[in-house]
């Protein structure tokens, strides 16, 4: 059962990190 908490939550917390990703490239003037 935790295997599956797990799972379905890995996907949110990636877009999450991978979204602060995406604007930090977009506040620095994106990739250089």
């Amino acid at each position: 059962m935790e295997q599956i908490k797990y799972h379905d939550a890995f996907p949110y917390l990636f877009s999450l990190l991978f979204g602060d990703f995406i604007q930090l490239q977009k506040l620095t003037g994106g990739f250089k």
